[in-house]
């Protein structure tokens, strides 16, 4: 009330007790301000304002007709047996009720019971105190934490009470071990989908052996998905059969069988077999392939695979086994169990044909088949080496005859003069040159290349010149010319024998033969060319030019000589001539070139006088030129303080920075200075001297002016 304002509330502060003032009270609802308390002498501190704030907010949420309790939360959590952490939460109802009885606990805590029974404490947590509250269904705890709390109004208070996390927070509730758990069974599931597991965790089915409690959970699954399969695909199967021949040559065969898809049925667990028990047993039909209806066994490897033993026994057994390796799926919490039934009917690359009745009897076919290859391949090699005996023998007394004949060969040839092996050797490469057998005149046979080996005794080289005896080569030209005048031959072609020899890939023609092979044609006076004269004509006018020249390029050397000569001594005048040699050749060019110095000396000797009198008609004219510009643009210096004596023109120069003169250019100023004493114009006394060059004239005018006998008009 208006009248209760001031001290006259007789109000006390709940945290300090201190007295309050009462500050606005009993305002109308339309006015601005907001009725408060305030310290009426002591400082108002923090822990006043939450206190205040406190209270005020209690007995609002205590005397508040309807109430809203925030759903409980429950969360549970599960360690998977890869140690990752599955979390989940679970959410409960938000409570929205009827306050029906209030019951104080203390100043902090009061006890609220909604209409349908339930009850629940309010808790007040500010920072200046903490209460204490008893067992009850539900604790819903206040954060006051904003003093400013006390200096609002209750409708803005209530308003922001409706679950406004600024003040609300649920500490307990009735129903949260029921959500925990809902969420431990969530995290569970999660665990158990992502086969992230314990085995021992695992309901499995009833009837379960303990082998099966014992293998880990993704082995139980796969078997599991088998066990509900209708299909299965199986890998590629591929075997190679071989085997390696004493002599190391290998044979193989491959049998193979693609990818298949098998229609399972009957699909039993660990039914036992005589010495062993499978983890699947089916039927299984394979409709596109051969394979026809089989029994079928599927193992499922875990950490070993099927034993040799095992293996040896299943196929004794007249079965097919397929095995499994789990650990190429994913490994646990990366694949789920849903997923893990479509990889174990597709994946192919997990899987592997141990065997099939089927497939060891193509295998068996293999083996044999490569077995009968290594048979017959053995008894080849055996019947080869009886031959190659037979072979060798025959070889080595072939061998030991053409010894024989090899010897008596060389004995002969060691006996021959050079003159009449070279006789032999042209008869020899006249026969190899026609593509007929090698035979002396003694009837002996020779092979390409070996009457030659046995001559080279004979020359101080290592072999006949190659250039000379081969296809094409000099000799080769010489004795196709030879032929024509014999008569043996028609007609030569021109291009293979004096030509560029672009038709005889074997050789190339040296120009060095052409002096030589035009001489001889000439000597024999025959016409090797009557269809292509005019090319020979030319061909020949050229080279003879050349060879009278001097020029070496058609000029042979005589070192081959003798050796034609002796091959062939029908040529042996031509051979004898010193034209068309390096040393007439050499002759030649020393006199032409002694001709050609001596006119190029008495050129050079004209020429140099021609110049040097060019040279001085040139500089008489400069000179010339020279003079006339001095004496048009110089006149004597009319200024009274001119020199008038030599000493005074060679005091001038020295000022001017002109430096000692000799006798020559001081006599040249001295006879200016008497000039102009004598009254003679300076065009007259310029025009007197005797300049050598136009640098005179220059240097003249230099010393007149820098003397101050003369200027520039």
């Amino acid at each position: 009330m208006r009248a209760d304002k001031g001290l006259a509330c007789a109000c006390i502060c709940p945290a300090c007790d201190a007295p309050l003032q009462a500050v606005a009270p009993g305002l109308q609802e339309t006015s601005t301000r907001v009725p408060f308390f305030r310290h009426h002498q002591a400082q108002q501190g923090p822990g006043c304002k939450h206190r205040v704030a406190e209270l005020t907010a209690l007995r609002l949420f205590a005397e508040k007709g309807i109430i809203e309790i925030p759903a409980p939360t429950g969360s549970g959590a599960v360690i998977g047996h890869s140690g990752k952490l599955y979390e989940k939460a679970r959410v409960g109802e938000v409570i929205r009720e009827e306050v029906v009885g209030r019951r104080a606990i203390s100043d902090i805590e009061v006890e609220l019971t909604l209409k349908s029974g339930r009850t629940f404490i309010f808790t007040l947590r500010g920072e200046q105190h903490l209460g204490e509250f008893g067992s009850a269904n539900a604790v819903i705890q206040i954060h006051v934490t904003d003093p400013e709390v006390a200096m609002m109004s209750e409708a803005q208070i209530l308003e922001h009470a409706r679950i406004t996390p600024r003040f609300l927070r649920l500490i307990a509730h009735a129903d949260k071990s029921g959500l925990d758990a809902l969420a431990a069974h969530d995290a569970r599931q999660e665990a158990l989908e992502r086969l992230d597991i314990s085995p021992d965790d695992i309901h499995l089915p009833e009837g379960a052996t303990a082998k099966q409690a014992s293998e880990s959970l993704l082995h139980w699954v796969v078997k599991d998905s088998l066990a509900t399969l209708g299909r299965l695909r199986t890998p590629v199967f591929r075997h190679l059969a071989s085997v390696m021949t004493s002599d190391g040559k290998p044979y193989t065969a491959e049998v193979t069988l693609p990818e298949l898809t098998l229609e399972l049925s009957d699909v039993e667990w660990e039914v036992h077999h005589e010495g062993f028990r499978p983890d699947i047993v089916c039927w299984a039909v394979d409709r596109q392939g051969g394979l026809g209806r089989f029994r079928l066994l599927i193992e499922v490897a875990k950490t070993s695979t099927v034993s040799a033993t095992k293996l040896a026994r299943i196929r004794a057994a007249g079965l097919a086994c397929l095995q499994i390796d789990v650990y190429k799926f994913a490994r646990s919490g990366q694949v789920t169990r849903s997923e893990l039934g479509s990889l174990v009917a597709t994946d192919v690359s997990s899987k592997e044909w141990l065997c099939h009745p089927v497939l060891d009897r193509l295998i068996a076919d293999a083996e044999a088949k490569v077995n009968g290859y290594k048979v017959r391949h053995e008894l080849t090699i055996e019947e080869t080496a009886k031959r190659l005996v037979v072979q060798r023998e025959r070889e080595a007394s072939e061998k030991e005859r053409l010894q024989r004949e090899a010897v008596r060969r060389t004995s002969w040839a060691g006996q021959l003069t050079q003159r009449e092996a070279l006789r032999e050797l042209r008869a020899v490469l006249e026969r190899r040159w026609s593509n007929e057998l090698e035979i002396t005149s003694n009837g002996m046979h020779w092979e390409n290349g070996e009457f030659e080996k046995r001559i080279q005794h004979l020359w101080l080289a290592d072999q006949v010149p190659r250039s000379l005896t081969e296809r094409g080569g000099l000799a080769w030209r010489i004795s196709r010319i030879l032929a024509v005048s014999y008569g043996s031959v028609e007609q030569l072609d021109f291009k293979s024998t004096l030509g560029d020899g672009s038709e005889l890939p074997w050789t190339r023609t040296q120009d060095s033969w052409l002096g030589l092979l035009h001489a001889i044609i000439e000597f024999l006076n025959v016409s090797p060319f009557p269809l292509q004269y005019e090319a020979y004509a030319a061909h020949r006018n050229r080279v003879k030019a050349s060879l009278l020249a001097g020029s070496a390029t058609f000029a042979r050397d005589t070192g081959d000589d003798a050796f034609l000569a002796e091959m062939f001594p029908e040529i042996a005048p031509v051979l004898n001539q010193p034209v068309g040699t390096v040393g007439y050749a050499e002759v030649l060019k020393k006199r032409f070139l002694e001709e050609r110095d001596a006119r190029l000396a008495e050129e050079n000797a004209f020429n140099q006088a021609e110049q040097q009198r060019r040279q001085a008609e040139l500089a008489v004219a400069a000179t010339r030129k020279a003079t006339e510009q001095a004496s048009f643009s110089m006149v004597w210096n009319p200024i009274a303080g001119a020199p008038a004596t030599p000493e005074r023109v060679l005091l001038c120069l020295r000022a001017t920075g002109t430096g000692e003169l000799d006798a020559r250019w001081k006599e040249m100023v001295f006879s200016a200075l008497r000039a102009k004493l004598a009254g003679e114009p300076l065009a007259a006394w310029i025009n007197r001297q005797v300049f050598e060059s136009a640098g005179d004239v220059d240097r003249t005018m230099h010393l007149l002016r820098n003397a101050y006998l003369a200027k520039g008009r």
